[in-house]
């Protein structure tokens, strides 16, 4: 994938989408491009967390306790706990679909928003957002 095609899923992802692209060029030079096959974990819950996924293609299940808490797809990203705290992962996520995702670390996602502290403020902005959903609104697996 080229850096056009990353630039453009950013500028489509909640988190990034009011980035200069100038700063999102910079971050789709040091974002990782990941294939994940389906019905396979990308991590497991209680799993330490070293960044976000961003979700190219394909579907995703988060799981929590044996209960699928949300499902994901293009567009959307997880594990961005990570990015705020060095706590165990809260969930599994397991593709449902073959996938392709972006990962940025949490390395690279810390720098960019030293530099832009809106960053920061926009990702916990999310973060709390996706975590009142999800506890709103649980969905249950069979």
């Amino acid at each position: 994938m080229n850096d056009k095609k990353i630039i453009s899923l950013l500028q489509h992802t909640e988190l990034f989408k009011f980035l200069p692209e100038k700063v999102l060029a910079d971050l789709a030079k040091k974002t990782t491009v990941v294939d994940v096959e389906e019905n396979k974990p990308i991590f497991l819950q209680g799993e330490i967390g070293n960044g976000l996924y961003i979700i190219s293609s394909g579907v995703v299940a988060i799981v929590s306790n044996d209960k699928m808490i949300a499902e994901l797809k293009e567009y959307d990203f997880f594990g961005e706990l990570a990015l705020i705290d060095n706590a165990p992962r809260s969930a599994a996520a397991i593709t449902k679909t073959p996938c392709t995702l972006l990962f940025i670390d949490k390395e690279t996602f810390n720098h960019i928003a030293g530099d832009m502290p809106v960053i920061f403020r926009a990702a916990l902005e999310v973060v709390i957002r996706y975590l009142r959903q999800q506890m709103e609104s649980p969905i249950e697996t069979k």
